[in-house]
């Protein structure tokens, strides 16, 4: 999979957080993408899974033979967390899990095990509500590690983890990254520094 930014702005009202991008990610590469607050991190990977549109320029999405990907696919090649993204609050743990493999291919290593391995066998039948935000992030990652998808994107994937939980991302994601594309959005080096990477910053893209 290759992801093409071709000359990419975005404005929201009068300010512009990203102008003139044009940058190719490719697949098998793990991406990390640095930057201040405010400096455009979160709105790139927004930008790149297709759940916002660029005020100028374009996202293009290619397969593994190089063949456009329809906009209305992207959702099939991508998985993605960020703390912005919602869990569904009125499901249980387990309805969630469901809901979400209904859309995405699964992991054919997700089972009964792995659940556990990520501490949310005993809250199976909780609602998401009544949930820490540490087991929200944690079902995030579980959720989006496991999708069986082509391009993985991470914004801060750590956020509210404790030890334990960062421990477990870093396991997980060696271990399930292999011949993805992964992007990941983060000024935590925790995050990102146990494999091997191209490190850019927001302003590598405004060169």
């Amino acid at each position: 999979m290759r992801i093409k930014l071709n000359q990419i702005s975005k404005r929201f009202k009068n300010e512009k957080v990203l102008q003139n991008l044009t940058f190719e990610f490719e697949s098998n590469n793990i991406y990390v993408i640095t930057g201040s607050n405010g400096s455009g991190k979160s709105t790139l990977l927004q930008l790149i899974s297709g759940k916002i549109s660029p005020t100028e320029g374009n996202v293009l999405m290619y397969d593994d033979m190089y063949k456009l990907v329809e906009l209305n696919a992207y959702y099939k090649n991508i998985s993605y967390a960020a703390p912005y993204i919602e869990l569904i609050e009125e499901l249980t743990v387990n309805e969630m899990i469901n809901f979400h493999f209904k859309f995405k291919k699964k992991h054919i290593s997700l089972n009964a095990e792995t659940i556990a391995e990520f501490g949310l066998q005993p809250h199976l039948a909780k609602y998401i509500s009544d949930l820490s935000s540490g087991l929200k992030q944690r079902i995030k990652l579980m959720l989006i590690l496991y999708s069986d998808t082509k391009i993985l994107l991470l914004d801060e994937p750590c956020s509210n983890l404790d030890a334990a939980g960062r421990a477990l991302y870093k396991n997980k994601l060696q271990n399930l990254i292999a011949d993805k594309l992964v992007l990941i959005a983060s000024n935590d080096v925790e995050e990102y520094n146990f494999f091997e990477h191209t490190l850019l910053s927001m302003l590598d893209f405004k060169k």
